[in-house]
C-alpha cells in the first residue's frame, strides 16, 4: 500500500466519526442536514479514489479518475450549501449554477468516455479546469458572508464558527486548485485539505459544541479525531525519516508500527493520573486515615439521620482530607430553579458560599450532569457559552475562589453539588480530585436520600406555617390585632427582625401594622410619601424585590434606614387584589440573605391572604359605614343614632358626666311635597341637612331620623346648654332659605339624660315628647322635655 492510499484511508476516517455524529443527531435543522451531505460527498469521493489509486478497478482507471473529478467538485458544492445555510442569505439564487457546473463536468465526463477521439476531447480539458472556477468562486463569495458575520458578532459562538468555516473554505479552495494544476503520485493534495477540514470541524464541535451532539459521541468524535491527526502526523515523519535514511521498510510494516504506538499513547495516556498518585505517596507524607473514616461514617448514617447532621460530618471529613479553606454543600430549592447553598463550612468570615447558587438551567449544571467528573475552574474556559449568556455565573464562581464543582450523581440524577474552595496552601493534587470523586461515588444515595427527607420535612413545615398563617389572619377582620401573632408563627421557618404591611393611600403609604423584635421609629398609622418607596415600585412591576445585603447594595431610602437600624436583608412583596397593587409586605433580617426562594414562595402566599384580608376589611369597612350613613342627606341614619345614645349612655353612667338629645321636625314639608312633588321635597330635605351640619359644634353629631325628623346628639353637655343650641340652630335654619319661596322652619324637642335608671327609649321618647309640644304650640320653636319652656329670641 503505497502513502497515495494511505492518506486517502486517513481522510475516510478522519470524516466517519463526524457523519456518525451528523447521522445521530436530528437533521430537522438546515445547517446539520447540508454538513452531513457534505461529508457523505467527501467520504464517496474518496471511496472513489481509493478504488483506482489502490489499482482494485485498474481496467476501469480512467472512468474513475474522471468520477473523482465530478465527486470532488460535488464536495465543494455540498460544502457551499452548508456554508451558505448558516450565514448567507442568498443561497436558493446561487445553488442552481453550483448544481449546474457539476451537471456541466459531468456530461463532459461522459462525452469522454463515450468518445475518446471526438472533437469535445478539448473542450473536456478546458471544461476540467474551467468549472472549478465557478465553485471556488462562489466559496469565495461566503466569505464576504462570513466576514460580516464576524465583524458583527458580540458573542464567542458565531465568532469561533464563522472562523472555522472561513478557515476551511481557504484549506478547501487551495486544495482544490493544487489537485487541479499539480499531480504528486505520493501525496493526493484534495484529500489533504478533507482531512484538515474534518479535524477543523471536529475541534469545533468537541471543544466549543457549536452543534447540539451527545456526550458519547462527543468523546468519542474527539479520540478518533486525535487518532486520525496522530496517525497522519506519525506517518508523514516516519516518511520523511524513510527517505532520509533509506531504512527499506515496506508500508504493512509501517503501519503495524503506527498501530503499535497508538496502543502505546493510549496506554501512556491512561496512566497518567495513576503516577502522580504513586509518586505523592512516595514522596510526600501520607494524609490521615481518610478512608477509614469514610467508611465508619457510611456505617453509622441511617434513616433517622438528618441532613444537616450528614451534610456538616461529610464537610468536615472533606475539609481535614484535601486541607480545603472552605467548602459547601447545594441542593435543589424547592421550585427546583436553582442549586442553593444549604450548608457550608467551616463557619467564619472567610466563608462567603452562604449566598452561592447555580442554576438548574445553566449550561455550567449540565456539563457537571453529563461529565460525572469533578468540574474544575479551568474546564469552564472550553465552553463558550458560560463566557458569554452565563458569565454572571462564571464570574461570581471566580470571586468565591472556588476550584472544584463535585456532582452528587445517583441514578443518573444530579442531587446535588459539592463545592469546595482554595487550598490552604499550595495546589490540589491528581489524588484530591480522585479522592473528591472517590467519595461522592460513596455518599450519593445516602446524601439523595436525606435531601428526600429534608425537603418532604420543608414541605410539611411551610404547608404548617401556611395554615396556621391562614387561620390567625383570617381570625380577625382587625389585621393590626393579629399581626404580632401572625410574624411569630412566621419566624418559625424565617428569620424576621422587622416587618410592617404598607397600604398606598393617593399619594402616600400609611403603615397599617409594624412589628420589630428592636426598637423601631416606624408605627402603625404612620404616613410616608409615596415616592421613591418599594410599595411604589412594586406598583408599577407587580413582582417581588429581595435586597440580600443591603449593606452591598440598596435600592430604596427607607432600606438605607434600616441599614442604619442594623438590618442586612429586606424583602418586598406586593400585595395585589384583582389586577391593583394596593401596598407591600415587608419583611428585614440582621442576617445577609435570609431570604431564599423557599422563603419566598412561602411570603408570597401569606402575602396574597393579607391583601384578600385587607380588601374583605375594607369592604365590610365600606358596608357598615353605608349601613349607618343616610342616602339622601349624607348624614347618619337612625341605626347610627340609636348605637351612639347606647355609647353615651355607657360612658355618661361611667364618668358622670351628662349628654343630650336634640329632635328637630320640618314644619313645612307636608306643603311643598303638595304643591312642587316629592322629588322636591326630598331636594329640600337634602338642604335642610347639609344646613344642619353647619349649624352645630364639631363635637356634635347630626342624624336623620326619619321622614322629615333630624337628630342631634350633644356628649357631655347638660340640658340647659342644649336648649340654647337648640335655638341656635332653629335660627340657622330659620335664616338659610331653600329658595325665594320657600322659608325653612323647624321645631325641635330638648330631652337629657337625667339618671342611671334611663336608658336609649326613655331619652328618645322624652325629647319626642317635647317636640310633640312645640308643634302643639304652633312649630318653629323650641321645648324642653317635662317641662315645655319657650325659649324666644
Amino acid at each position: 500500500m503505497s502513502s497515495y492510499t494511505f492518506f486517502i484511508l486517513l481522510a475516510i476516517a478522519a470524516c466517519l466519526p463526524l457523519l456518525a455524529t451528523g447521522l445521530s443527531t436530528r437533521l430537522w435543522h438546515n445547517r446539520q442536514r447540508y454538513f452531513t451531505w457534505f461529508l457523505f460527498a467527501v467520504i464517496l469521493c474518496n471511496i472513489s479514489e481509493l478504488l483506482r489509486s489502490s489499482g482494485i478497478v485498474q481496467q476501469y482507471d480512467t472512468p474513475f479518475g474522471a468520477l473523482s473529478i465530478v465527486l470532488s467538485l460535488w464536495v465543494a458544492v455540498q460544502f457551499y450549501s452548508f456554508i451558505s445555510s448558516v450565514f448567507s442569505s442568498e443561497r436558493k439564487a446561487w445553488l442552481l449554477p453550483a448544481y449546474g457546473s457539476v451537471a456541466v463536468m459531468a456530461i463532459l465526463v461522459v462525452l469522454r468516455q463515450t468518445d475518446p477521439q471526438g472533437s469535445h476531447i478539448l473542450w473536456y480539458d478546458r471544461g476540467t479546469i474551467l468549472m472549478t472556477f465557478p465553485i471556488l468562486a462562489l466559496l469565495q463569495h461566503s466569505r464576504y458572508a462570513i466576514q460580516k458575520k464576524l465583524r458583527s458578532a458580540n458573542t464567542i459562538i458565531p465568532h469561533n464558527m464563522a472562523f472555522t468555516l472561513n478557515v476551511s473554505i481557504l484549506v478547501i479552495s487551495a486544495t482544490t486548485l493544487a489537485g487541479v494544476f499539480l499531480q504528486y503520485q505520493w501525496l493526493p493534495i484534495v484529500q489533504v485539505g478533507y482531512i484538515i477540514v474534518a479535524l477543523l470541524f471536529s475541534y469545533a464541535l468537541t471543544e466549543h459544541r457549536q452543534f447540539q451532539i451527545r456526550p458519547l459521541l462527543q468523546r468519542g468524535m474527539a479520540w478518533a479525531s486525535l487518532g486520525v491527526a496522530g496517525a497522519g502526523c506519525y506517518w508523514v515523519l516516519f516518511m520523511v525519516l524513510n527517505s532520509l535514511f533509506e531504512f527499506n521498510v515496506n508500508y504493512w510494516t509501517a503501519i503495524l508500527a503506527t498501530i503499535v504506538a497508538i496502543i502505546v499513547a493510549v496506554a501512556v495516556y491512561n496512566l497518567r493520573n495513576l503516577l502522580p498518585v504513586i509518586s505523592n505517596r512516595a514522596f510526600r507524607r501520607p494524609k490521615p486515615d481518610f478512608y477509614r473514616k469514610l467508611n465508619d461514617f457510611t456505617d453509622k448514617i441511617d434513616g433517622k439521620t438528618s441532613l444537616r447532621q450528614q451534610a456538616d460530618e461529610l464537610l468536615s471529613l472533606v475539609i481535614e482530607a484535601i486541607d480545603c479553606r472552605k467548602a459547601a454543600l447545594l441542593f435543589l430549592n424547592l421550585s427546583e430553579t436553582d442549586y442553593i447553598t444549604m450548608y457550608s463550612g467551616p463557619e467564619g468570615p472567610g466563608n462567603d458560599l452562604s449566598g452561592f447558587s447555580i442554576s438548574n438551567h445553566s449550561p455550567l449544571t449540565e456539563s457537571i450532569k453529563t461529565g460525572r467528573k469533578v468540574f474544575t475552574r479551568e474546564n469552564m474556559a472550553v465552553l463558550p457559552e458560560l463566557r458569554t449568556a452565563w458569565k454572571q455565573e462564571v464570574d461570581d464562581i471566580k470571586s468565591r475562589d472556588i476550584e472544584f464543582l463535585v456532582p452528587l450523581l445517583s441514578r443518573n440524577n444530579l442531587t446535588g453539588i459539592l463545592v469546595i474552595g482554595k487550598k490552604q496552601s499550595g495546589d490540589y493534587t491528581t489524588e484530591d480530585s480522585m479522592l473528591l470523586k472517590y467519595l461522592t461515588d460513596r455518599l450519593a444515595v445516602v446524601m439523595e436520600k436525606g435531601f428526600f427527607r429534608e425537603q418532604r420535612r420543608q414541605y410539611e413545615e411551610e404547608l404548617s406555617v401556611i395554615n396556621r398563617s391562614s387561620v390567625i389572619i383570617s381570625s380577625s377582620l382587625d389585621i393590626e390585632s393579629t399581626y404580632n401573632s401572625l410574624i411569630d408563627e412566621l419566624r418559625r421557618m424565617v428569620d424576621i427582625s422587622w416587618s410592617a404591611i404598607s397600604l398606598i393611600d393617593k399619594d402616600e403609604i400609611y403603615f397599617l401594622a409594624v412589628y420589630s423584635a428592636f426598637r423601631s421609629s416606624w408605627q402603625a398609622g404612620d404616613r410616608l410619601p409615596l415616592q421613591d418607596t418599594p410599595a411604589s415600585w412594586l406598583q408599577m412591576h407587580k413582582e417581588t424585590v429581595v435586597e440580600s445585603d443591603i449593606r452591598a447594595k440598596n435600592r430604596f431610602a427607607r432600606s438605607k434606614y434600616l441599614l442604619r437600624q442594623g438590618f442586612r436583608s429586606v424583602v418586598h412583596i406586593p400585595l395585589i387584589t384583582g389586577e391593583d397593587v394596593i401596598g407591600s409586605l415587608d419583611m428585614a433580617s440582621r442576617m445577609p440573605d435570609a431570604f431564599d426562594s423557599r422563603h419566598i414562595n412561602t411570603l408570597e402566599r401569606v402575602a396574597a391572604q393579607i391583601a384578600i384580608q385587607v380588601e374583605n376589611s375594607r369592604l365590610y369597612g365600606e358596608a357598615m359605614r353605608m349601613a349607618h350613613i343616610d342616602d339622601l342627606t349624607g348624614l347618619h341614619n337612625r341605626r347610627a343614632m340609636n348605637e351612639m345614645i347606647t355609647r353615651e349612655i355607657d360612658h355618661c353612667s361611667r364618668y358622670g358626666s351628662p349628654f343630650s338629645l336634640i329632635i328637630i321636625d320640618i314644619d313645612s314639608l307636608k306643603s311643598i311635597n303638595d304643591s312642587y312633588g316629592h322629588l322636591a321635597g326630598d331636594k329640600f330635605i337634602k338642604k335642610v341637612g347639609n344646613n344642619l351640619k353647619t349649624s352645630i359644634r364639631n363635637t356634635d353629631r347630626a342624624f336623620r331620623y326619619g321622614g322629615d325628623e333630624f337628630a342631634i346628639i350633644l356628649p357631655q353637655t347638660p340640658v340647659d346648654a342644649a336648649e340654647e343650641i337648640a335655638e341656635r340652630v332653629r335660627r340657622h335654619l330659620a335664616a338659610s332659605t331653600i329658595d325665594r319661596d320657600t322659608r325653612t322652619t323647624v321645631s325641635l324637642g330638648v330631652a337629657g339624660w337625667v339618671d342611671n335608671n334611663s336608658d336609649a327609649e326613655s331619652i328618645t321618647a322624652a325629647a319626642d315628647a317635647a317636640l310633640y309640644q312645640a308643634k302643639k304650640r304652633g312649630g318653629n320653636r323650641s321645648c324642653r322635655a317635662a317641662e315645655a319652656v319657650k325659649i324666644t329670641g
